[in-house]
């Protein structure tokens, strides 16, 4: 794009580091265990969540301190 010459084997092997990246963080997250209806139900913060701004942020009830 810039003009700029790439070797390829580099190439090649940033983007075998790229999938190997994204195949670890997908294997986090599948082994993560999350409790059933957390983030859509409830989470630390709310006790329940109503529904979720356009930018994507939970609203709803706060959970009561104490």
């Amino acid at each position: 794009m810039l003009g700029v010459a790439l070797d390829p084997v580099y190439v090649a092997q940033l983007r075998m580091t790229l999938q190997q990246i994204q195949r670890v963080a997908a294997l986090a997250r599948e082994q993560e265990e999350v409790p059933e209806g957390y983030g859509e139900d409830w989470d630390d913060d709310l006790e329940y969540i109503a529904g979720f701004t356009t930018g994507g942020a939970p609203f709803g009830v706060p959970r009561a301190s104490g």
